[in-house]
């Protein structure tokens, strides 16, 4: 064969050998990838879904703890405005008690300023009572000399009345013995 012919023949040979050999690879390649291809698919999409579920799963993960903590923060919230009502409460209650107390101090100070009032009144009364009443113990006691002095008085008038009296029955008789005597 001469140089030319075996060029040519170089020429369709070697790409022709190229050829069988690319497609029996080509061949070979195409029937496992198809089942690689296919393959990978689902293990992509088998990635993918097990992505989603841990995304999935770990999004109601953060919802529950989401929820949870709203609940514990609602429960907080609510046991704070329970607690801040209660000190309200008890300070209103306080408040109240202060004030009642104020008020009752300052009428138990009115009430002990009356009395004392009361007092110092009824002891200018009875003070006056007993100089009152000393008063009518000298009146009686003098009431009282003056009724002996006048009892004696009267014993003593009665004993002069009765001296009167033993007088004239004595110049009564007396003129009538004068008269008895003029007329015998």
């Amino acid at each position: 064969m001469t140089k030319s012919k075996q060029s040519s023949l170089a020429y369709f040979l070697v790409p022709g050998v190229f050829l069988i050999i690319f497609i029996f690879i080509y061949v070979r390649f195409d029937q496992g990838y198809q089942a690689r291809e296919a393959a990978a698919k689902a293990a992509e999409k088998a990635e993918i879904q097990q992505k989603i579920a841990a995304e999935n799963a770990s999004r109601e993960e953060a919802v529950k703890l989401a929820v949870a903590e709203g609940a514990r923060r609602k429960a907080e919230h609510e046991a704070k405005e329970k607690a801040d009502q209660k000190r309200r409460d008890d300070m209103q209650a306080a408040f109240q008690a202060r004030d009642k107390a104020q008020i009752d101090d300052a009428n138990q100070k009115d009430r002990v300023e009356q009395l004392k009032r009361g007092v110092a009144t009824a002891t200018t009364e009875v003070n006056h009572l007993k100089t009152d009443i000393a008063q009518l113990d000298q009146q009686m006691s003098a009431v009282e000399s003056v009724q002996k002095a006048a009892e004696t008085n009267a014993q003593q008038m009665s004993q002069v009345l009765d001296q009167i009296d033993a007088a004239d029955k004595a110049n009564a008789l007396a003129a009538a013995e004068a008269a008895k005597k003029k007329s015998t």
